[in-house]
């Protein structure tokens, strides 16, 4: 995944190569094959094991899961520089 590519466009990438590439295989494996090729190409590995955790069942789950994991973590980051300074430890 480049830096700064949208979550979006790693998932539709992923699914249309994985569709080329595997098309002889039924839907249920080509899923867990780009599941697994979307967590694999996430840029930052701890960000990638967050999302191998939750266990995604295919590749739409595993975007879900990522995007509200980016949410989550500009929340995280907003709260923590709105607290004063003199409470920061």
């Amino acid at each position: 995944m480049k830096t700064g590519e949208p979550l979006q466009s790693l998932h539709s990438g992923i699914r249309r190569l994985v569709a080329l590439a595997y098309s002889e295989l039924d839907h249920r494996a080509r899923e867990t094959i780009a599941c697994n090729y979307f967590v694999d190409a996430l840029a930052e590995p701890d960000f990638a094991m967050k999302v191998r955790e939750r266990s995604p069942a295919n590749l739409d789950s595993a975007l879900r899961i990522a995007l509200q994991l980016v949410v989550w973590t500009i929340d995280v980051d907003r709260v923590r520089n709105e607290q004063p300074k003199h409470f920061a430890r």
